[in-house]
Formats: structure tokens, sequence, C-alpha cells
């Protein structure tokens, strides 16, 4: 691809980190730090920004270039270093921003005030995944100086978006985020895409993870063992869920059929 520099979001050495975990098993930071060196003699004439949890359990960025480490900055240098002087172009900004109600929406306006603020173009490049309870939805972008989006990546997929911050060039591969109501409401019909995507990666992740392939589920007829067989298909394949018939004496004469249905449509 002929690239200047590929761009990692926050931590993405170790995908998003569970403290607990890693005080029970401090030696896997131990292993990322072997990773970071191994990766970096990849990095020949394309060069890599990668962050990462340091051993010391605070987050790093480091610059990989010539087949070495040219360079590590603890997160806090990262931040304050002098990015905005008169010779710098652009800003790279690595997150790991949690996807919540109406969060991209806050994001991405964070991010255009930002690109105004400095006067310079800002790449922002976001997780994508899921863990337990959390979700990532990626969506890196681009932002000109002038707080214009010009390059969008795809929503909960993982993507190597191309832009080129000195001419402003790159494309959109997802839509605006969605802004959240002004008042609470018990309507979420607005949000349900970015709900039922995030269920699906939370789903792919898990048993990708696990190093499963199918699933077995059980189906009452119901809303709910519905709305979970859908969800299963859609992440794994309907040739990988297996239904089965969970039935109580009392319904036994008319769910059968509906379960029939519900296989049958999907």
């Amino acid at each position: 691809l002929n690239l200047d520099m590929v761009l990692f979001p926050k931590n993405a050495l170790l995908g998003f980190d569970m403290p607990d975990f890693i005080n029970r098993f401090p030696f896997i930071l131990e292993e990322a730090q072997k990773w970071l060196e191994k990766i970096a003699i990849q990095a020949q004439k394309t060069s890599a920004l990668l962050s990462y949890l340091g051993t010391d359990k605070k987050y790093h960025y480091a610059i990989l270039r010539y087949g070495r480490i040219d360079k590590i900055l603890d997160e806090q240098e990262y931040i304050t270093s002098k990015h905005f002087h008169d010779g710098v172009e652009f800003y790279i900004k690595p997150v790991a921003n949690i996807s919540r109600s109406g969060t991209e929406f806050v994001y991405e306006n964070k991010l255009k005030e930002l690109a105004i603020s400095t006067k310079r173009v800002v790449l922002e490049i976001n997780q994508v995944g899921a863990i337990d309870g959390w979700s990532y939805s990626g969506q890196s972008k681009a932002c000109d100086e002038n707080g214009n989006i010009f390059a969008r990546a795809k929503d909960f997929e993982e993507q190597l978006l191309v832009v080129n911050p000195f001419t402003k060039r790159g494309k959109k591969y997802s839509t605006e985020p969605i802004k959240a109501p002004n008042k609470f409401t018990f309507d979420y019909e607005w949000d349900l895409e970015r709900i039922y995507k995030s269920a699906v990666q939370g789903i792919k992740d898990y048993f990708a993870k696990c190093g499963l392939k199918r699933a077995v589920l059980g189906l009452s007829g119901g809303l709910d063992s519905t709305v979970c067989a859908v969800l299963l298909a859609d992440a794994l394949g309907k040739e990988n869920v297996f239904g089965t018939a969970v039935l109580t004496y009392a319904v036994m004469t008319k769910i059968p059929f509906d379960i029939a249905a519900i296989c049958f449509l999907l």
C-alpha cells in the first residue's frame, strides 16, 4: 500500500486491559513488551505508532521504524509534548472510547472542537471490539482544521482506513453518529442499530476469544429466545447455531409450531 505510517488505537497490543486479570497474571505485560519488539522488526519502510500498557501498568506510545523501537513516550509525555508548534501539520489521537447511547456523537463533537481550537488536522484512532460489559465501536476518523470530518471508518468492524492528512483525502465508510434525545425517554428506537451491532460484535468476540465456533440455544418460542437466536445467527452464521425446544406440559400443543417457524425464518 506504500504507507508512510500505520496508526493503532489506545492499548492495541493487549486490547483494553482488565486490571484484576493483569494483577493476577503480570507476566502478560512482560510478554507484551516482547511482542512490541517483534512488531518493531516488521516496521521497516513503513513506521508505526503503537499504544500499549507497560510493565509499570502505565500507558505508553511507541514509535517503531527502521526495524526497531525508535522512541517511547508515556501517556502524559505524549499528551503534553509540543504537538501544536508551527512545524506540526496534524495530531494523532489514539483512543479507546466505550460505546454507549449517544456517546459517539459526543466524541465526534469533541474531536471537531480539538481540530478547530488547535487549527490542525486531527486523526482519531479508536479501539474496536468487545470485552465483558464493554464494547468499542471503532469508527476511526480524520477531521480537518475547520471541523469537517473527511474520513470515517466502519463502525463495529476492524478496518484499515487509509488517509492522507496533508491533502485531506480519505473516504467515509459509515454515517455520522446520531445525537441522543435531550431528555430522558424509554424510546430506544433511534439507538437500535448501535445496540444491535454492539451485541453482534460482543458475541463474535466472545466466541473467537474462547476458540468456539458453534452454539446450542434453547428455544421456547417466546420473544427472548427469538431475539437471542437472531443475534447468534447473525454473529456466527445460521449454520453454526443449533436450536433445541424448551417446553413445558402446559404449552406443548402450540409452542412447537412457533419454534419451527423461528428456525425456518432464520
